[in-house]
């Protein structure tokens, strides 16, 4: 348990540095978007800064609980549930992609990143039963 402690406050840290940085850094880059590729593009790309924001959220969420010890409980379900289907959004998000002054709207589906965000939603649901199972432990007597 203090294993999970010690690495859930080491990777809440880098989380909430990156989730800062990217903040900071997502509205120049949206407005440079805007500026050589248009509207559509720029709302592009702050979709996935949304969602990529949203992600490190999340997870850092998760890790909190971690370090404080919370692990079979709903709220640990919840939250990787969510991180689940903001990995499966992910995937499907049109992109931004190309060289300085030439930048374009691109769809790609991400198939792996698909598989992995569907398995992560199973986990969820087996996260769901364990927490059930711990509540109906600590009603035992």
């Amino acid at each position: 348990m203090d294993r999970i402690a010690r690495l859930s406050r080491v990777l809440r840290l880098c989380f909430a540095i990156a989730l800062a940085t990217l903040i900071v850094l997502s509205s120049f880059v949206i407005a440079i978007t805007y500026q050589e590729a248009g509207r559509w593009a720029a709302v592009s790309v702050a979709a996935e800064v949304i969602l990529q924001g949203a992600l490190l959220f999340q997870g850092e969420r998760l890790l909190a609980l971690y370090q404080r010890g919370v692990l079979f409980e709903s709220a640990n379900a919840r939250r990787f549930r969510t991180i689940a289907l903001l990995v499966v959004a992910a995937a499907v998000l049109p992109r931004v992609r190309g060289p300085a002054g030439s930048l374009e709207v691109t769809f790609q589906v991400d198939f792996n990143a698909i598989v992995v965000g569907l398995f992560m939603l199973i986990l969820s649901w087996v996260m769901f039963e364990a927490a059930k199972a711990a509540d109906e432990q600590r009603l035992t007597v």
